[in-house]
Formats: C-alpha cells, sequence, structure tokens
C-alpha cells in the first residue's frame, strides 16, 4: 500500500497533541490468543472491558459474573490443560506486518499512535528485565514488539506513545512492586524515546502509594517533551501536572473543553480482538467521521482502538471502519 508520509514535526514539541486531532491505539497482547469475551448483556454493563480482562474473569471467584462464568467454560473448552500464562507461546505474531498497521494511521490522517506496552496482565511487549518468561523477547514473538513499532511510526513521522498499566491483576500496589517493577518499567520504556506515554490502571490507588510525582519528574527529566495523560492514581495531587485530560473511556464532553482532551473509543466493543464479534456490532466509518468531527469541535482529540489478531493481522471489520472513515474525510477536503 503505497502512502505519502507526513511532513517532519518538531520532535520533542508539546505543542503537537494540541492540533493532533486523531490517533490510534492497539491493544495486543496474551489476550489475544483466547480473543474471548462474553457478548450477550454486554451494554448493560457498567464498564465494558472486553477480551483483555480475559485472565481476570478466568481467575474470578466471587462476585462472579455471566461473562466470567462464559469465560471459564471458553477456556475449558479450549484450553483445558493450559494456563493463560502458557497461552503466551500461541502468542505467535507470525503474520505481523506491522508497517501496515503505520501505514494505515497515516492514511486516515492520524498523527499518533499508541501501541500496549503491558496490560493488566503483565505481559511486557519489550525486553525486560522484571518480567523473565513473561515478555516478547522471552516468549511468543521472540521480538522486541516495542522497539519494532516505535521505529516504525518513527520512519512515517509520526507521534509514538506507549500504554502503560499501573496495576496488573492479582498485585495490589505494595512498596515492593512499585520499587521493583512500575519504576523500573518505565524507565525502560522512557529509553525508547517515545513521545507519550498513556497510562492506566492506576484506580487501585492513589498518586502518593504509586510515587507518581517521583516517576513522572525522572520521566520528563529525561525527555522534556513528554507527553502524559491525567489517569495518575486516584486524587492525584495538583503538583503532578498532566499535558491533558482522558475523563473514562468513551467520554463526550457535554461542550467545549477549556483544556485539551482525548476521548477514547473502540470501533466494536471489546479493546483486545474479540473473535465473537459480528458485523453488526461494529461501528461505520459514518459513526466513526461523526465522532471524530463532534469530539474536534470540542477541543479534543479522538483516539481509535484497534485490536489485532494473535497472529498480527489486523481484524478486517476495523480496517473496513477505518478506510470508510478516510473516504469521508477526503471527501469533506474535496468539497471544501
Amino acid at each position: 500500500m503505497a502512502v505519502a508520509q507526513p511532513e517532519p514535526t518538531e520532535k520533542n514539541s508539546e505543542n503537537w497533541f494540541q492540533s493532533a486531532n486523531l490517533g490510534l491505539i492497539f491493544h495486543w497482547g496474551v489476550y489475544s490468543v483466547p480473543a474471548f469475551d462474553e457478548l450477550s448483556g454486554i451494554e448493560m454493563r457498567r464498564i465494558q472491558n472486553g477480551s483483555e480482562w480475559y485472565l481476570q474473569r478466568l481467575n474470578k471467584r466471587s462476585r462472579v459474573s455471566n461473562a466470567d462464568i462464559a469465560t471459564k467454560e471458553y477456556h475449558k473448552q479450549n484450553y483445558p490443560s493450559e494456563t493463560y500464562k502458557d497461552l503466551a507461546i500461541r502468542f505467535t505474531a507470525e503474520r505481523l506486518n506491522m508497517e501496515s498497521w503505520i501505514q494505515l494511521a497515516v492514511s486516515i490522517g492520524a498523527t499518533y499512535v499508541i501501541l500496549t506496552s503491558k496490560h493488566h496482565d503483565g505481559f511486557c511487549m519489550w525486553e525486560t528485565k522484571t518480567a523473565p518468561n513473561w515478555n516478547s523477547v522471552d516468549v511468543g514473538p521472540k521480538m522486541d514488539i516495542v522497539k519494532v513499532f516505535v521505529e516504525l511510526a518513527q520512519k512515517y513521522n509520526l507521534k509514538v506513545g506507549l500504554y502503560y498499566s499501573w496495576m496488573e491483576f492479582g498485585k495490589g500496589c505494595t512498596k515492593t512492586y512499585v520499587d521493583n517493577i512500575v519504576h523500573p518499567q518505565l524507565r525502560e520504556l522512557i529509553e525508547y524515546k517515545i513521545d507519550l506515554i498513556w497510562f492506566d490502571g492506576d484506580w487501585i490507588a492513589d498518586s502518593g502509594e504509586w510515587r507518581v510525582k517521583d516517576i513522572v519528574t525522572e520521566l520528563k527529566q529525561s525527555n522534556p517533551g513528554l507527553i502524559i495523560n491525567d489517569r495518575l492514581g486516584k486524587n492525584h495531587s495538583s503538583s503532578i501536572k498532566p499535558n491533558y485530560r482522558n475523563y473514562g473511556d468513551r467520554y463526550m464532553l457535554d461542550e467545549v473543553g477549556k483544556e485539551r482532551w482525548e476521548s477514547i473509543h473502540t470501533i466494536a466493543y471489546s479493546w483486545g480482538r474479540n473473535k465473537q464479534q459480528r458485523k453488526e456490532h461494529y461501528k461505520t466509518g459514518k459513526v466513526l467521521y461523526d465522532l471524530l468531527v463532534e469530539v474536534n469541535s470540542k477541543n479534543g482529540n479522538l483516539l481509535l482502538n484497534l485490536g489485532p489478531d494473535a497472529d498480527g493481522t489486523l481484524d478486517e471489520e476495523e480496517v473496513k471502519a477505518l478506510k470508510d472513515l478516510s473516504y469521508l474525510l477526503q471527501k469533506q477536503k474535496s468539497e471544501i
């Protein structure tokens, strides 16, 4: 796919986010192997998480929901002798063409792209000493996925970010966890010369327990132009200055935002790949177009999610929706 590359922009300018308008985020990891979330009743859920919460549902023992039960049954039928950790071997990336991911972003006019470096299951998509045999270099793809993603984004002059979850399923915010896992991992990730860290999984503790001020100060000293969102722990201190607001998933402001903000949306229901989804579950290009127009009109950036398969291929329905969005954007330009 031949795609014209955009003009280079100043590498570490914080101003780029103020006019970014559109970005893509990719949820990809071991959860892409089962690629499962039960769909009946999903619209009634208070929080519509998807297949990326597979491990949590698999291990849930109290207040078990229908989605938890369905996940346990699915796993028993399809992986009767395997734990979740065993599934990492099946996370092969054997058909991965990550350049096509980046080219898709360029083709729709995205300014920035983000990869899940670590989701709540703790699997790391880069070479790290903090998670032996639970990272993409030691097991599964046997490659530094973060490195490949960052280098390709930079090749196409896109701003590049990494999603990072403060918490991991089954682990609390202990001093040992923060000292030996969270802060060392963030120090490793900043070495990739990224433009943005998209924090998540902060809600189990306050910013003081995560020692957010210490690590964010360190990260910004290493990269003065680093952009961060506001998922920095419960009741995070006003002394910690995020660059923009995220609010909740799929959130829409009622009026024009007084400061730059970002609205993050799935194209269907799930963030990670969910093979239970059917065509009728996906937003159309027109719906995405209207969403982009509304978010931009309210001083926000729209961040759209894609959930690739375990082998690295993109969801055809998500790609189709984005191509239809691109067509509508090009049509709008031609009419001006």
